[in-house]
């Protein structure tokens, strides 16, 4: 059903100043859309005073829809926005980031430039924001009981048999990009129905405020969100205030009035301003919403304070204590937690350094980073260690990486020591030790770093030439996906969706990938949309498949924009969840399957390319592979090379089944299919290519790496010229016709 409501892994959403953003979204019960006389529902059911401590400006941003192409009209969103908007500039000293975007202006592609372009263009780290969006929302609920709650844009298609949930922007998506801005304070106001659901998914109980300064809230970092109902609640669209919904009138007349400002100081903070709203709407005549709050995505505890003129009181202690009341919500680590320092000891060269990071602006950090771990602060150095191993703003420097690796891995147990595990794990720097990153990785989850819980099921799972294990890489995944971690949650989808060590259960599968998907995780949003497209552990729908590819795609991931448009080729825009399957790749004797008539090769119709069909049936050093290519003689040709990544990409499918030949270094065979097309036989996963990696710091001087492609994950990697884990797959720029 429709309604306006909010919804949930890479885009960042920057206003300068301090901005609000307020998310008001309408949702519209049945009986709301057979009468506009009937009052229509927000969603569906589907001492003395001191200068401020930052000079940073304050802004705001509006979005407010009323008259939808497709959806149900609204009565009150526009004036919504606009009319909170005319308050903070009149009686708080805001000014407009942007001119308001309102009706046919509020598309989908609108709202995401506003965030990713004109408010990251224009903010700084010293500016506060507030936001504020009012229209529709929904929820979604799929197959595998998992539920997603989105924005909906001017331009989305209608709800019911034609809606298009791509046309939508999910909640959780959108506030982990808000979140990245680099403004020191920002504020969230979702009015609409269910919108509670999606915060209820991200946030935990705060840390105790305690006796804090005023200046020592403004300084913190602040990601502060008010949601208007509950997520198993509509949101009413009008209100005792004329002109404005239940929430909204309700939090305008508060802050107009004095009355959001309980303790008479002359300053609201944004969690008193949610504490208020929550108790004047639970106390109206009628009402039957339940308004929640709390932070979300990298927020320390700071406060955004909205005071006349810009002139800060001091707080009172009973205040400064109920900043953060019981009952408000703070965000639990992001799927991108490894990357971000996090806000324990937040001080102005931290806080400076944590904005930037986020930002991926990594050279720019750098020196606070540096300052801050020089202090002792474990989770600055974990950071530099991290630019070091990526070459993030930095040379790629594995030695450096270790050494600021170390000192992040202390006897309290850090996200250094997994990253520090991986270094060992990987042979990147130092020798190869499977015992010394499995302690690593221990002491890492041990002490509740998700990472270090997923790093060990890794181990146990598929680590070639260690012991697997499947119950404990059962064990080690359910802990790192119950705490929150998305990849977590995707590789325990992998475990139920291939049987290992457990009955094989594709509908169980499904749920953990759209868990995994719906915290962030790559993997699991590509292999949802695979279960989707083949109609496995869900019903078959290539309109979520699309859906799930685009998620995947949007965070980074081109293997999910080229099979969004694969699937669209197909006529998956316009398919229901009955949609036949789709038809098998013709057989090898076929013409259109491009084998050639001459055994031994393989000629792809669409790149042109000749290949062997089959691998060199033993694993080979990198130039052992070089030379078997450059030796070979099939069907009449004799200048056969070694293929670059993107080549050996397109011979890679998802639905490959074939079991491989190779073992593990204690000579177990690999359970893992081999996920290549059916025109090609490999042995093994991992095939050389002719392309360089990067040039890697060692004891003995630099290391140039070679790049390969694995066939089980389908992705790109990286080994050593002298690794003998790998074989060689020939490739030759001709047809297959031969004399």
């Amino acid at each position: 059903m429709s309604g306006k409501t909010t919804g949930p892994r890479d885009a960042n959403l920057v206003f300068a100043g301090m901005m609000v953003f307020i998310l008001s979204f309408c949702c519209l019960s049945a009986a709301a859309q057979a009468s506009r006389n009937t009052r229509a529902q927000r969603g569906s059911t589907l001492e003395p005073p001191a200068e401020r401590s930052n000079p940073g400006r304050r802004y705001v941003a509006v979005i407010g829809v009323n008259r939808y192409a497709n959806w149900p009209i609204l009565s009150t969103a526009v004036n919504d926005a606009t009319g909170f908007a005319t308050l903070l500039q009149k009686q708080y000293g805001y000014q407009s980031a942007t001119p308001p975007l309102t009706e046919a202006q509020a598309t989908r592609a609108n709202i995401e430039s506003l965030i990713t372009r004109d408010l990251a263009g224009k903010l700084t780290g010293d500016d506060d924001l507030i936001l504020f969006f009012a229209g529709h929302g929904t929820i979604r609920t799929d197959a595998s009981g998992e539920q997603t709650s989105f924005i909906v844009p001017y331009d989305a298609q209608a709800p019911g048999r034609d809606e298009r949930w791509n046309d939508y922007i999910d909640i959780k998506d959108f506030l982990r990009e808000v979140s990245g801005l680099p403004a020191k304070h920002i504020l969230v106001i979702l009015d609409s129905c269910h919108s509670g659901f999606a915060l209820g998914q991200m946030l935990r109980l705060p840390r105790s405020g305690g006796e804090r300064l005023t200046e020592d809230l403004e300084r913190k970092v602040s990601r502060k969100v008010i949601a208007s109902a509950e997520g198993d609640e509509t949101a009413a669209d009008e209100g005792p205030v004329p002109n404005h919904s239940l929430f909204t009138g309700l939090m305008i007349q508060g802050l107009e009035s004095g009355k959001a400002d309980v303790y008479g100081d002359g300053a609201v903070t944004g969690s008193e301003l949610g504490a208020f709203v929550q108790h004047a709407v639970r106390t109206t005549e009628g009402a039957t919403q339940t308004p929640v709050f709390g932070a979300f995505y990298y927020d320390d505890a700071g406060e955004l304070i909205l005071s006349s003129g810009g002139v800060l009181p001091k707080l009172a202690p009973s205040k400064l204590a109920a900043s953060v009341p019981q009952g408000a919500l703070t965000t639990a680590p992001g799927p991108t937690s490894q990357l971000i320092p996090t806000a324990s000891r937040m001080d102005a060269s931290y806080n400076r350094a944590t904005i930037l990071f986020n930002q991926r602006r990594f050279s720019e950090a750098l020196p606070f980073l540096s300052q801050v771990c020089s202090r002792g602060i474990t989770d600055a150095c974990n950071s530099i260690g991290f630019m070091y191993q990526y070459g993030f703003g930095v040379a790629r420097d594995y030695v450096q990486a270790k050494s600021f690796y170390e000192q992040s891995c202390t006897s309290t147990a850090s996200i250094g020591c997994s990253n520090l595990g991986t270094l060992y794990r990987d042979r990147l720097g130092v020798p190869q030790d499977y015992l010394r990153a499995v302690s690593l990785f221990s002491k890492g989850c041990d002490g509740g770093i998700v990472q270090g819980c997923d790093n060990l099921g890794r181990m146990y799972l598929d680590q070639p030439g260690f012991t697997h294990d499947y119950a404990r890489a059962l064990t080690f995944f359910t802990r790192s996906c119950d705490a929150g971690d998305g990849p977590g949650c995707a590789n325990l989808g992998t475990i139920y969706v291939q049987g290992f060590g457990v009955a094989r259960d594709p509908s169980a599968a499904a749920k953990y990938f759209s868990k995994g998907c719906n915290m962030g995780s790559k993997a699991g949003c590509f292999s949802m949309g695979t279960l989707y497209r083949v109609g496995e552990g869900v019903p078959r729908d290539l309109s979520k498949a699309i859906e799930y590819f685009n998620r995947n795609c949007r965070m980074g991931d081109n293997e999910g924009c080229e099979s969004a448009q694969r699937v669209r080729q197909l006529g998956g825009g316009a398919m229901s969840p009955t949609t036949p399957t789709v038809p098998a790749r013709p057989p090898l004797a076929t013409p259109s399957s491009g084998r050639s008539e001459t055994p031994g090769v393989f000629v792809d119709p669409q790149t042109g390319l000749m290949w062997t069909a089959k691998d060199s049936g033993v694993a080979l050093g990198y130039s052992s592979a070089v030379a078997y290519c450059s030796n070979l003689h099939v069907n009449g040709k004799n200048d056969w090379r070694l293929p670059r990544v993107d080549e050996l990409k397109t011979l890679y499918d998802a639905s490959g089944r074939n079991l491989p030949e190779c073992k593990d270094f204690s000579g177990k065979s690999l359970p893992y299919p081999i996920r290549v097309r059916s025109e090609i036989s490999l042995g093994c996963y991992w095939m050389w290519s002719s392309e360089q990696g990067h040039q890697v710091k060692m004891t003995g001087g630099p290391v140039t790496t070679i790049r390969i492609f694995n066939f089980y994950y389908g992705a790109p990697g990286e080994s050593y010229e002298n690794d003998k884990q790998n074989r060689a797959l020939c490739v030759h720029e001709g047809s297959a016709a031969s004399r």
